[in-house]
């Protein structure tokens, strides 16, 4: 009983103290300096962010920012120095027990930190600060690096949003293999924040920032953008290996050998109903202007709408020539919302209207990939209403047509679940579409730029073989590669081998010419081999578990809409092991299992998750001893030590909403981060309370 009502205590404690924030002392604590340092080298970027804390009262405190990282980034370490040279290395444990020990070593007013994650781009780092000096911190993170849309874009957690004393960047960008044709930094509002660019030759570049006394008032971004690229052409025909024994990363870009894109048949679905009226359908007509214009000359299209009916109005079908563009363009144009939401007659009436050009296509012996992208922004409310039963329409209408379905789920209230389960029923894709920040109708116009507008291979599938057997993979399965993008493929072997011997990837495909193969072989263990380049630390490891976690929990999140509809697909959560999958799918409860499975591997990988895993500093027997009596607690001020919480002095973070240059997959946060703060303050003298009672 104790251990669990300690254990919530501590809970409410440690998720209130990030809300505290906003109740700072200004003055008392301070960074005195926030400096970040990148290096990319063969598609890894590796960052270390040092923040440095000056407390200058006689007791200790608590301080914490919000820290907003990549969305693919994957925190891998946390280390805290102190001034008398106390270092304390760190562990990712499920969050409770890592809450629990923060806790444990705070309330004694020792040095310790713990790193959690609202979501996959907002980090709450909290510090416990000893007093009369400067505790440091330093956070490493990495991200595998991918390019899309002619570019390979990464990010820099640029500011903390809090004052800084000194604030320095830099960034280092070196690739041997396939050289750095272009590298840029988004420029920064501020005047005084001028990125100093260098390139050298043909194979790095880099870039600095230096300030000193940043203010809020200065307005730097959370996190700056920058991109760099390289000639495909120099990439092998059966792409680069990147790993070892313990795992693989196969990166794939064929596009320098494949000149001639596969023209389209492609239905663009736009939801009308009444909830779309206003900034989405303003949203909604910009971004499907712009995407009709970028259409191949090759390609057919056709444009519907829906409401209460499957098929409210209706543009085409026709052939992409300038004058159809036009045409279709001013249609969008008039469009206007009204009535319900019938999403399952919009998505047979869109198969219908594909398997009609198809058809024309057979006949005319000319190939055209078929593709319906959806947008809506809610839940059936007219005709079928039942998700199993949409769902299930959607795939037998669709067994011969074979399209590929995307769908953008626009806002909060759409149907991001059934969608979801759609996409992996019918070999497509669901992301959300975040409103709100003013640049929805971009967050549209980059999904199809980047998937879908100039479409060098359909249904695209890797096969991974070696000496010693491939336990699990990443998706191997792709509905369309497109220009200026890559894959990546990444496996391990059984738990406690290693990949050894002979290796070989072959890629199939169909292109503009008919079926293509590719095919890689080499040796694992031949160190020598030009394709084969070594990982870091457990940079392959961790973004395995990177990419199988969001494989994971995007199945679960649509089988919580259709069920046992999604047991045939669970090969996903096996890696495509067939018996595996098969247990899986007749498991009683597999959305249990596929949670216990993301954590396994969050654990295993040393990755900080959202819900599943926090990092956490350990104490070690050096730091013990200098802290043996513990420290005072500041309270209210006063510094008293008695335990009297809910006035902990907080510096301010002003939450990550307060910047309007986060990017499109980095919405969902902001308004949670800011409603935890407010709730969280009206919550932290209850959560002392609660804790002061299970204490005594």
């Amino acid at each position: 009983m104790f251990n669990k009502l300690h254990s919530i205590a501590a809970l409410l404690l440690i998720s209130m103290v990030a809300a505290a924030t906003e109740l700072g002392l200004q003055g008392k604590t301070r960074i005195s300096r926030y400096a970040t340092n990148t290096l990319v080298e063969s598609r890894l970027a590796t960052t270390k962010i040092t923040v440095e804390f000056m407390n200058e009262m006689d007791c200790a405190t608590i301080r914490g920012f919000t820290m907003q990282l990549p969305i693919n980034g994957r925190v891998t370490n946390l280390v805290v120095e102190t001034s008398n040279e106390c270092k304390m290395t760190s562990d990712v444990k499920t969050v409770l027990d890592a809450q629990e020990e923060f806790h444990t070593q705070s309330s004694a007013g020792k040095p310790a930190a713990l790193l959690q994650a609202w979501d996959a781009t907002q980090y709450p780092v909290w510090v416990s600060l000893p007093p009369l000096g400067k505790t440091t911190i330093e956070i490493t993170f990495e991200e595998l690096l991918a390019r899309a849309n002619y570019e390979i874009p990464f990010q820099i957690p640029l500011s903390p949003g809090q004052p800084v004393d000194e604030l320095t960047m830099e960034i280092t960008v070196s690739e041997p293999d396939s050289g750095v044709t272009s590298f840029d930094i988004e420029p920064l509002a501020a005047s005084r924040a001028v990125v100093e660019i260098a390139k050298q030759g043909q194979v790095s570049a880099s870039a600095r920032l230096e300030l000193s006394n940043v203010l809020l008032e200065d307005d730097l971004p959370r996190l700056i953008r920058a991109s760099y690229d390289y000639d495909p052409a120099v990439m092998p025909r059966g792409g680069i290996v990147i790993g070892s024994g313990a795992c693989v990363s196969h990166l794939f870009n064929p596009s320098s050998l494949l000149d001639t894109p596969i023209p389209k048949n492609i239905v663009f679905v736009v939801d009308t109903s009444g909830s779309m009226s206003g900034q989405k359908l303003a949203d909604a007509k910009a971004a499907f202007e712009g995407i009709i214009q970028t259409l191949e000359d090759d390609d057919y299209f056709t444009v519907h709408t829906f409401s209460s009916e499957g098929t409210e109005k209706s543009w085409g079908p026709s052939k992409a020539t300038s004058f159809a563009k036009s045409d279709a363009s001013a249609f969008v144009k008039e469009l206007d919302a009204e009535g319900g939401t019938n999403l399952n007659d919009a998505f047979l009436d869109a198969i219908g209207r594909a398997k009609t050009i198809q058809a024309m296509a057979e006949e005319g012996d000319y190939q055209l990939v078929p593709i319906i992208m959806m947008l809506s922004d809610g839940q059936a409310t007219e005709g079928v209403t039942n998700r199993v039963d949409i769902a299930r329409a959607v795939r037998e209408s669709n067994d011969d047509v074979n399209a590929k379905i995307f769908g953008l789920a626009f806002g909060s209230g759409a149907d991001l679940p059934l969608l979801l389960g759609i996409a992996i029923q019918n070999q497509g894709r669901a992301i959300p579409i975040y409103e709100g920040y003013g640049d929805s109708a971009e967050q549209m116009e980059d999904f199809y730029s980047a998937e879908l507008r100039r479409v060098l291979l359909h249904d695209l599938t890797f096969n991974i073989a070696s000496d010693v057997s491939v336990d699990s993979q990443t998706q191997t399965s792709f509905p369309v590669f497109a220009d200026g993008s890559e894959v990546f493929v990444r496996a391990k072997p059984k738990s406690e081998e290693f990949f050894q011997g002979s290796l070989q990837i072959v890629a199939n495909a169909i292109s503009s010419s008919g079926p293509q193969e590719w095919i890689y072989e080499t040796s694992i263990d031949d160190t020598d081999h030009p394709l084969v380049m070594p990982f870091k630390n457990r940079e392959c490891v961790q973004s395995f578990a990177h990419s199988k976690i969001v494989e994971l929990l995007n199945f679960r999140e649509a089988y919580a809409s259709l069920g046992d509809e999604l047991n045939e697909y669970a090969g996903l959560i096996s890696g495509g092991d067939v018996d595996t999958a098969a247990a899986v799918g007749r498991a009683s409860d597999l959305a249990s299992d596929i949670k216990a499975y993301a954590i396994d591997l969050a654990l295993d990988a040393g990755l900080v998750w959202p819900g599943l895993t926090a990092m956490v500093t350990i104490e070690n027997d050096a730091c013990a001893a200098f802290f043996a009596d513990g420290n005072k607690i500041c309270s209210d001020g006063d510094g008293d030590g008695h335990g009297d919480l809910d006035g902990m002095p907080m510096e301010e973070d002003e939450g990550a909403a307060a910047h309007t240059s986060m990017t499109a997959s980095d919405r969902s946060s902001a308004s949670r981060h800011v409603a935890t703060n407010t709730f969280g303050i009206t919550l932290l003298s209850f959560a002392t309370a609660v804790l002061m009672w299970v204490m005594n």
